[in-house]
């Protein structure tokens, strides 16, 4: 071929997309990665009946919608929210560690392989948090994928009203969620019980307290800036 041949030139934009979507990809796994593991590592209280800041969804709700600020199109946004879900919950829960701690309990014998080992690891961890079926697990990794699109496809969708759009949800969220674990609906859907506890209580009462702050001024702001709209027109 000449050095000006189209077919080539074709040929060497799909492969430099190729690396360029590959490499925004690992980006934005290792962003996901990141905001699960940072998430994990709040303190957490000794009694598991106290509610742990760790298990609020708001950031696995806000990072995926963030992660959609650069994406060209609502396609590219979704799946970049889905991976950063997903990522986030393999971060969360140490997915490569898990494979070095739990081989014993797993039923792992002493003499397996490091291969054996991994992959009864992962089969369990697909099973507990993809398929929610083993040991009454929640699948937190499906839940993840679906949400992470969804906000993600969204945010995407509102445009520059996106600000707007992921406050209002971030704070529909924190009204909603101490609700639910404060009637007991956690139990039976996440296998996780809270007591109405004190610390409990301030807990869900400040979180409601700043979701309706959030939700406040997202419409204030957006009022205003539809009422400037109107003006210039």
């Amino acid at each position: 071929m000449s050095q000006g041949d189209p077919g080539r030139s074709l040929a060497q934009m799909a492969t430099g997309g190729l690396r360029w979507a590959w490499r925004r990809g690992v980006v934005v796994a290792l962003v996901g990665l990141a905001g699960g593991v940072a998430v994990s590592r709040l303190p957490a209280p000794a009694d598991g009946a106290t509610f742990w800041l760790g298990n609020s969804a708001v950031p696995f709700v806000v990072l995926p919608a963030l992660g959609s600020v650069c994406a060209r199109g609502r396609l590219s946004a979704g799946l970049r929210g889905a991976l950063i879900g997903v990522c986030m919950i393999l971060g969360f829960y140490h997915v490569v560690g898990l494979t070095l701690t739990t081989g014993r309990y797993l039923g792992v014998p002493p003499d397996a392989t490091a291969l054996t080992g991994a992959a009864r690891m992962y089969f369990w961890f697909f099973d507990v948090l993809a398929l929610g079926r083993a040991d009454g697990g929640a699948p937190w990794l499906t839940i993840a994928l679906a949400c992470g699109f969804t906000i993600g496809y969204r945010s995407r969708l509102a445009g520059q009203r996106m600000p707007a759009f992921v406050g209002r949800v971030a704070g529909v969220l924190m009204v909603a969620e101490p609700l639910f674990n404060a009637s007991g609906a956690a139990t039976y859907l996440t296998g996780l019980h809270y007591r109405l506890s004190a610390g409990n209580l301030a807990i869900w009462g400040t979180e409601e307290l700043l979701g309706i702050a959030l939700i406040v001024i997202t419409v204030m702001r957006n009022t205003v800036a539809r009422a400037r709209g109107a003006g210039m027109n």
